[in-house]
């Protein structure tokens, strides 16, 4: 029992091991879906800049575009602005790398909560002049 225990425990934190793809996410601007003339829209953009993706899905009306590197991704982020105008949101995005076999019984990566890859910036303010006398 415990074998079987740590085995399924092993099975779901594979996930983890797999990271993340940079992507860029396109979904329509006040509650309007992508649909697949955006995705063929994007599809061609791409190719038209001589951009290589990894994928190119329309996943829950949004097209996701995963790349092999941030340098890949923030072109294709700019290519797509230009291209697809004010009708869309295009968003960098990190989608996890599981393998399709992995998420069919359930396996995602784990989620921990505060993301601060991109860093953190606190504004403050203080009154000095009210402390010191």
């Amino acid at each position: 029992m415990l074998i079987a225990a740590i085995l399924i425990g092993l099975l779901y934190a594979l996930p983890n091991l797999y990271g993340e793809d940079p992507a860029v996410q396109i979904t329509g601007v006040r509650g309007t879906a992508a649909n697949e003339q955006t995705l063929i829209q994007v599809q061609k953009t791409l190719e038209k800049d001589n951009i290589q993706s990894k994928s190119i899905a329309l996943e829950n009306g949004a097209v996701l575009a995963r790349f092999n590197n941030p340098d890949i991704q923030l072109r294709a982020r700019e290519a797509l602005v230009s291209a697809l105008g004010d009708q869309y949101v295009v968003a960098l995005n990190l989608a996890p790398a599981t393998p399709k076999w992995l998420e069919a019984v359930g396996g995602e990566p784990m989620k921990l909560g505060l993301d601060l890859r991109g860093g953190g910036s606190l504004p403050h303010g203080s009154r000095y002049g009210h402390c010191i006398k």
